[in-house]
């Protein structure tokens, strides 16, 4: 699926697929968000098909949990792009009354051969999608628009930002905030359901994304 002046493409697929269907793309930050269910090894598999259409410069953001973290980044590592620190996302909303210890936060690795970004860890606290939002789509593990507009924001300064893909997009929040900062942007995801539900948000965004145009130029 491709919208007609070619601001965001999106493919019912594996990523795997992605030296067949884009073999010529270049993006300047991947964010990548695995799915709960995926292997060590299939994960392995599709970040090598991924890294050769990152540009010289670009990012690489990996989302875990903080039980997965530390198994991804040693998947990540073994390629060979230099891990350059991570980002604490943040999202407790109000205080828990509770003895036990409570996890409230999530971790971005990050990695790229940019010279211009040195290693260090980096605190974001950004509210989760809240049940009654006008964000919210239905399906699971939707993460907050503001929280990605933020990130792009933040590693633009040491990169321009032009490109962006989403290889496991889900609900497709990643890329329609990338869209209405003006981004163009790609995503792959194995669920019709996300694809319809990703297309359907972004093409509502694309009048967000030109009026943002108009305003730069």
């Amino acid at each position: 699926m491709r919208d007609t002046n070619e601001s965001y493409r999106i493919h019912h697929a594996d990523c795997l697929e992605i030296n067949a269907v884009e073999p010529e793309s270049l993006f300047d930050l991947i964010y990548l968000e695995p799915e709960a269910s995926i292997s060590s090894e299939e994960l392995a598999v599709r970040v090598s098909s991924l890294l050769p259409h990152l540009t010289e410069e670009g990012f690489l953001l990996l989302h875990a949990d903080v039980e997965r973290a530390h198994a991804y980044k040693s998947i990540l590592d073994v390629f060979g792009l230099p891990f350059k620190g991570d980002v604490i996302w943040c999202y407790r909303q109000r205080a828990v009354k509770t003895k036990a210890l409570q996890n409230h936060r999530d971790t971005i690795l990050v990695y790229s051969a940019n010279p211009h970004y040195y290693p260090k860890r980096h605190l974001l606290a950004q509210p989760l999608v809240g049940p009654s939002s006008a964000e919210r789509v239905g399906l699971s593990g939707q993460k907050p628009m503001e929280l990605y507009k933020r990130l792009f924001r933040f590693f633009e300064r040491y990169h321009r930002i032009a490109t962006v893909l989403d290889p496991m997009m889900g609900s497709g929040s990643a890329l329609v905030a990338a869209l209405e900062q003006g981004r163009t942007v790609t995503g792959f995801d194995t669920s019709l359901e996300a694809c319809r539900i990703t297309e359907n948000r972004l093409r509502l965004a694309i009048p967000a994304s030109q009026q943002l145009v108009m305003e730069l130029e």
